[in-house]
């Protein structure tokens, strides 16, 4: 949707087929959110989704891989507690 594009965030969703371990680690990411054959990253906005896929495959067996995209709620809770720049009364 619009709203989504406009909030993008730069995050990425793998899941392996063994130990997410060594996804962990991987240059110009950030853990966002893990389980047991899954991995959620944040990734550093001067590289691709393509960069990080190729370090993840030769890191290990990926098995999916995917974009994410902000949940409505997290554009919400971003959009509020971001402080305002103006001094108009809330």
């Amino acid at each position: 949707s619009d709203v989504r594009s406009a909030h993008s965030t730069h995050r990425l969703r793998m899941r392996v087929h063994g130990s997410i371990e060594p996804l962990t680690g991987l240059a110009n990411t950030t853990v966002f959110d893990r389980g047991t054959d899954w991995v959620e990253l944040e990734h550093d906005t001067k590289v691709s989704a393509q960069d990080i896929l190729r370090a993840a495959m030769q890191a290990c067996d990926i098995v999916q891989f995917s974009v994410v995209e902000p949940t409505l709620h997290e554009i919400f809770v971003r959009t509020v507690t971001i402080p305002s720049t103006s001094n108009a009364p809330v």
